[in-house]
């Protein structure tokens, strides 16, 4: 039988200028012992520092391991989709799993317990685990995803869902047939939102019971500069209005998607980033209108005093709504170094 097809577990990571730390990810790769075959499937995008040539000296030494895909040109800024143009071509196995070229998994037994998780539910589409948040210097910041405490075994349907963005990718793995679904037939919720994490946690979500292991398997290096959370944090008022109104529409059309099924936790977080969009525009009334009025009921209490306190001083809560997500940046920003 030829090797590639006793392959079970492909692992895809997407490195951009990741230099000072991917060779902390590709060793939490090598480090993996399982007892079925994996393939790390590396994808630089055009690194202008040595990314490339760190992935390619890995590559070398585990050639059985490490696929590497090097760019000449940036894909991303292209608007190139590169997991279906670049990574399902090379994908082999029964599931995926993910790590982003600036985070690392800390545990040698991630891959394998995982899949085991997985072959033992079948009702399952979707494994986690536990997370730490560490600065871009590696001291952690005391933050773990999920942030409370949740015991091993299977997290039901709705109850996952309820938790909105408690996982963070580089704890994802997917069957792959479900997951080649999804990247050549993204769902319309996907599209309206940049950023993938949430999609992929309703998608999957949203196909069934999904398997948790509670034991802190992966980092998460927060605040470095070519991430999303950077630029997020660096981002003008009409970006975070934006940002409002991306994912208040990607609920609207998650519940269009999924028939309704998940109304109640839809319509939860449509309030909140509706009230947040409205905030920021100034324009807390138009909550009050026929369009918007359902979602006041959804809102936490604190939140319809912030609505009320908004609709008397618009341009004072802004502000103060502003200055709250400066602080809560700005905490770790200094930390970066």
């Amino acid at each position: 039988m030829d090797k590639e097809e006793k392959i079970k577990v492909t692992v895809y990571c997407l490195a951009f200028n990741h230099a000072n730390y991917i060779e902390q990810t590709l060793i939490g790769f090598v480090s993996q012992k399982t007892n079925f075959a994996v393939k790390f499937v590396i994808h630089d995008d055009a690194s202008t520092d040595n990314t490339a040539e760190i992935i390619r000296r890995y590559e070398k030494k585990y050639p059985d391991l490490i696929y590497g895909i090097y760019q000449q040109e940036n894909q991303y800024s292209k608007g190139e989709r590169i997991l279906a143009k670049f990574i399902l071509p090379h994908v082999k196995g029964d599931y995926i799993a993910v790590c982003e070229g600036d985070d690392y998994w800390s545990d040698s037994s991630k891959l394998q317990r995982q899949v085991d998780m997985l072959e033992a539910n079948s009702n399952c589409f979707m494994s986690v685990h536990k997370t730490k948040e560490i600065y871009e210097n590696g001291i952690s910041t005391g933050f773990y995803f999920p942030n409370e405490n949740l015991e091993t075994g299977i997290i039901e349907r709705d109850d996952f869902l309820k938790l909105r963005y408690g996982f963070h990718t580089s704890s994802y793995m997917f069957r792959k047939n479900e997951w080649v679904e999804y990247i050549n037939n993204p769902p319309s919720f996907k599209t309206t939102y940049g950023v993938g994490d949430v999609p992929y946690l309703l998608y999957f979500g949203a196909l069934g019971d999904v398997a948790y292991v509670g034991r802190e398997m992966s980092c998460y290096r927060r605040g470095v500069a070519t991430s999303w959370t950077v630029h997020h944090a660096r981002l003008n008022v009409k970006e975070l209005t934006n940002h409002a109104s991306q994912i208040y529409k990607m609920y609207v059309e998650f519940d269009k998607y999924t028939d309704g099924q998940f109304k109640e936790i839809c319509m939860s977080r449509e309030a909140v980033y509706k009230m947040q969009e409205m905030v920021l525009k100034e324009k807390p009334r138009e909550l009050l209108t026929n369009e918007y009025r359902q979602l006041i009921r959804y809102l936490p209490i604190t939140r319809k005093v912030f609505l009320v306190l908004s609709l008397v001083l618009p341009k004072v809560l802004k502000k103060v709504y502003i200055r709250h997500l400066e602080f809560n940046n700005n905490k770790w920003l200094k930390n970066r170094r």
